[in-house]
């Protein structure tokens, strides 16, 4: 989920930001935060999908997910909304690494389900599919920062869609979540990059390095997700 929609469009009054040197700095600060973050997220996901021991005690303990999603609910909507929080040196890299740590139990959780096979190549496939993304949004010559209130429509959708799901259960309707998770998270990701890059409408202050790195490695974790489930889906 995406949260903060203002906080995402907000343009601090800072002259020097817009040096190339500051810039760099502020991308170089994000790719390592959000690389520290998906290791972590590898590292837990591999431990409980291919140790049998952890295998068995989260599927005994699947409640211990739906705390994870709470936690991470909860801690996420702080770092967006709060900027105070957001920018306060350690507590918002306390709540970072808890709101990582959240979101992995949550994919260990989905993980349980796949094939090992399946769940590699699910990883290769959002990894070539991020970085193309990546790439597009830093040197397309047309500016998606403008496009929060649309995402944020096709956000809902997509909730509602899942809520229907509950008690409609259809393989049709299952393709209809897949396909539009896939595209939702896909114009986040150009989206989030393009603020973190800046030179466009809206962009992220050189303060907002945490927030940054949360939104853009919710898009990753969540592209991921949906790609795993389409390779479900296609292999029944």
């Amino acid at each position: 989920m995406q949260f903060g929609q203002n906080l995402r469009s907000r343009v601090e009054d800072n002259p020097n930001f817009e040096d190339d040197s500051s810039r760099r700095a502020f991308i170089s600060k994000v790719c390592c935060i959000l690389a520290f973050q998906l290791a972590i997220t590898a590292g837990i996901t591999c431990i409980f999908v291919f140790v049998e021991s952890a295998n068995l005690w989260l599927r005994e303990h699947i409640w211990i997910t739906f705390i994870a999603i709470g936690i991470f609910m909860i801690l996420s909507m702080v770092l967006m909304c709060y900027i105070q929080v957001a920018r306060k040196v350690p507590i918002n890299y306390i709540l970072l690494i808890l709101c990582t740590v959240s979101m992995s139990i949550m994919v260990s959780a989905s993980c349980l389900w796949h094939e090992p096979m399946q769940i590699l190549t699910a990883v290769g496939i959002t990894a070539a599919v991020c970085i193309a993304l990546a790439l597009f949004a830093a040197f397309a010559p047309w500016d998606f920062t403008g496009c929060g209130p649309f995402l944020c429509i096709l956000m809902l959708v997509l909730v509602l869609l899942g809520i229907v799901n509950i008690f409609v259960h259809s393989r049709t309707l299952l393709w209809i979540i897949v396909c539009v998770g896939i595209l939702l998270f896909s114009m986040y990701l150009v989206y989030d990059v393009q603020m973190m890059v800046g030179g466009h409408k809206n962009q992220y202050s050189e303060e907002d390095y945490i927030v940054a790195a949360l939104c853009i490695y919710i898009d990753v974790v969540q592209m991921f997700l949906y790609i795993l489930m389409l390779l479900g889906l296609l292999e029944e």
